[in-house]
């Protein structure tokens, strides 16, 4: 059991400090919704983990977290069995994404046009 039900407490998972980047991102069109963004990414596989997007008057308005699966046998992150946690601030409510992903043992030539022609 990952989460308990009072509280909605993670646990039975193990997490790791990872060294990131904080990127902030200013917009410069006066009308667009978010004033700013700040993504924090990490540094060794440029994945997201955490994203901030501030309104006009500079409040935290929404937010997105994800955490990623690891295929260690092909050596790269996934989707699968993860939890996406999406928060508005400002409207009080969110919303808990749960994607699931099948590893495809597919080469290049697989996915190329020529290799879809030929699937066809």
């Amino acid at each position: 059991e990952y989460w308990s039900s009072k509280g909605l407490e993670m646990r039975n998972v193990r997490l790791e400090r990872r060294p990131i980047y904080v990127v902030k991102l200013t917009q410069q069109d006066p009308n667009y919704v978010y004033k700013e963004r700040v993504f924090y990414i990490d540094k060794e596989t440029f994945t997201f983990y955490h994203n901030e997007f501030f309104d006009r008057k500079g409040r935290l308005y929404r937010s997105w977290d994800g955490n990623y699966g690891w295929f260690p046998d092909m050596g790269t992150f996934t989707w699968c069995g993860t939890f996406i946690l999406m928060r508005d601030h400002v409207d009080l409510h969110s919303g808990i994404e749960q994607p699931y992903q099948l590893p495809a043992f597919w080469t290049r030539a697989d996915t190329s046009l020529e290799g879809f022609i030929k699937a066809k």
